[in-house]
């Protein structure tokens, strides 16, 4: 019986446990993300609105009150004074600011982002490249290609005397077109010979 109430117990404060802590996992995703979006939201600001009415001033004098990401911090760090267990922090690699400097785990979540868009970069080109490849092989194979080797079996079946092949007929005004015509004159000169030969 003992052992049956402490299995249940167990049981039932894993349960307690995971669903607390999916719980407070979702609460503080949800804070992070508001707050994410309020950063992201005085960003926008600062740029439509705060910006155009320092510029006169920015001619003289460096303001980084018109640099967006100063201003999100600011505020965030308003924010902190009551929430101290939230950090907003635009981390680069090459900061103009010092303090926006990457640490060695923000500089690897960093460099795997540009891993990654490299690897996206690369395979869009090559997804566009081979793209572009099947797209010219299909309009010379049907441009040219086929033309050519209509024309090609045509010639081959007059070669070894068969005259009921019918002329070759493209309307195209290309290259092709009039290579298909000279050659269909030739063929008609060559078969007016071989009946004065005949004769």
């Amino acid at each position: 019986m003992h052992c049956s109430v402490r299995y249940f117990n167990v049981f039932a404060g894993y349960i307690s446990y995971t669903v607390l802590h999916k719980h407070a996992r979702e609460e503080v995703l949800t804070h992070a993300g508001m707050m994410m979006e309020a950063a992201l939201a005085i960003r926008g600001y600062t740029i439509k609105e705060i910006r155009p009415l320092l510029t006169l001033q920015m001619k003289r004098d460096f303001l980084p009150q018109s640099v967006p990401s100063y201003a999100a911090t600011q505020n965030f760090n308003s924010v902190r004074e009551n929430h101290p267990e939230y950090t907003y922090k635009e981390a680069a690699l090459n900061p103009t600011n010092p303090r926006d400097q990457a640490t060695d785990w923000e500089a690897d979540i960093i460099q795997a982002f540009r891993n990654k868009e490299f690897l996206i970069f690369i395979a869009s080109l090559i997804a566009i490249f081979v793209t572009i490849f099947i797209v010219i092989n299909i309009m010379l194979n049907q441009i040219v290609v086929k033309r050519v080797r209509a024309m090609a079996h045509i010639s081959d079946e007059v070669s070894i005397g068969h005259q009921e092949v019918p002329e070759f007929s493209d309307t195209g005004k290309d290259e092709i077109a009039d290579l298909s015509q000279s050659f269909n004159r030739m063929r008609r000169s060559l078969e007016k010979a071989m009946q004065m030969l005949g004769e």
